[in-house]
C-alpha cells in the first residue's frame, strides 16, 4: 500500500510538472507560425541610434571606418549609396502578398523559413544621442534602452509608421499562439537597437554583448497616440548590415524559443547545451549562427 501511495503522489506531481511546461510549438513570447492563408504578422521597431560625442568630452569617438554607417546619419543599406547604390533595407514595411516580399530582406527570410506563415516586417527611426544622456553606460540592458525613449518619442519612421502601427500582435502569453489583435494593447511588439559603434569601449561600462528578445527588458515609449510599453527589446552594437542581420537573426529566437537554456553554440556558459559544432542551427550565438533553420529548430517550432 505505502508503495503504491508513493507512486501515486509521483504521478501527480509528474502530471502537475507535465502541465506547467512551457512549449515553444507555437512560440515562446512571440508567435511562431500562423497558417499560409493567413500568417501572422509581427512588426519591429528598429532604432538606429547614434551617439553624438560632441556633446560632451564624456568617451572616446569611435572611428568611422566603414562605408555603410556614417556617423550621425541613417546606415546607407536602408537609404542607399556607398556599398549599396540600390537601398537593401532589413525590412519589409509593409506585407502586401508573398509575391511581393523584397528578396534578401529579414521578411523575406523569415517568411521562407515558415514557410509562408509568419511575416515579420519592420520599420527604423534613426536618432541621434548626446554621450551624456542618462543611462548610457549600461547600453545593453533596461538603463540604455530607456535612455533612448525620450529621443524616439513623436518621431515617425522612415516609413511614416507611428507607435500605433508597432502593436499587431494581442499580448505576451508562453506558449500559447497568438493572433493579430483588432484593437492595439498599447504594448509594442518589439524594439531593435542597433548602436553605431563596436561592442568595446565606444560606450562606457564593460558589456560586449546584448539583451535578447526575452520578455524581460521594459521600455516605455510615447507619441501622439498614446503611451506604450514593450517586454520585448534587444540592444546591440554593429556596424553593417552583415552585424545587424545575425544579431536579430540570434536574438529574435528568443522570442520564439526562451531564454539562454536555446544556445547550441559556445558562449553562453552554463546555458550552452551543446559545443560543437559551434555553427550549429539558429540558436547558436550571435556571430555563428547557421544561415537556415535546421531540424532542430523545426522541431521546437512545430
Amino acid at each position: 500500500m505505502k508503495t503504491l501511495s508513493t507512486l501515486l503522489v509521483s504521478l501527480i506531481c509528474w502530471s502537475s510538472l507535465i502541465a506547467q511546461t512551457v512549449s515553444s510549438e507555437n512560440g515562446y513570447w512571440l508567435p511562431a507560425k500562423g497558417t499560409v492563408a493567413t500568417p501572422i504578422q509581427i512588426r519591429v521597431l528598429v532604432v538606429y541610434a547614434n551617439v553624438d560625442y560632441t556633446a560632451g568630452n564624456c568617451l572616446t569617438a569611435p572611428v568611422y571606418d566603414n562605408n555603410e554607417w556614417p556617423a550621425n546619419a541613417p546606415p546607407k543599406w536602408e537609404t542607399g549609396g556607398g556599398n549599396y547604390p540600390i537601398a537593401k533595407p532589413l525590412f519589409d514595411a509593409d506585407y502586401t502578398g508573398a509575391s511581393n516580399i523584397t528578396k534578401g530582406t529579414l521578411t523575406d527570410y523569415f517568411f521562407e523559413a515558415s514557410q509562408g506563415s509568419l511575416v515579420v516586417l519592420g520599420d527604423y527611426a534613426s536618432v541621434i544621442v548626446p554621450c551624456t544622456a542618462s543611462g548610457l553606460t549600461d547600453y545593453c540592458f533596461s538603463a540604455g534602452l530607456n535612455a533612448l525613449a525620450s529621443y524616439i518619442t513623436n518621431n515617425s519612421t522612415a516609413h511614416g509608421k507611428q507607435l500605433t502601427d508597432f502593436d499587431i500582435i494581442d499580448s505576451y502569453s508562453k506558449g500559447l499562439q497568438k493572433s493579430n489583435a483588432n484593437d492595439p494593447n498599447n504594448v509594442i511588439d518589439i524594439v531593435f537597437i542597433i548602436w553605431n559603434h563596436n561592442l568595446y569601449g565606444k560606450i562606457a561600462g564593460s558589456c560586449a554583448g546584448g539583451a535578447g528578445v526575452n520578455g524581460s527588458n521594459i521600455v516605455a515609449l510615447s507619441d501622439a497616440s498614446g503611451p506604450y510599453t514593450t517586454y520585448l527589446a534587444s540592444s546591440w552594437g554593429g556596424c553593417s548590415r552583415h552585424d545587424a542581420w545575425l544579431t536579430f537573426t540570434a536574438e529574435f529566437l528568443h522570442g520564439l524559443f526562451g531564454g539562454n537554456n536555446w544556445h547550441s553554440g559556445g558562449g553562453a556558459g552554463p546555458w550552452t547545451f551543446m559545443t560543437a559544432p559551434k555553427m550549429y542551427c539558429t540558436t547558436a550565438q550571435y556571430d555563428n549562427p547557421s544561415d537556415i533553420y535546421c531540424g532542430y529548430d523545426r522541431h521546437h517550432l512545430g
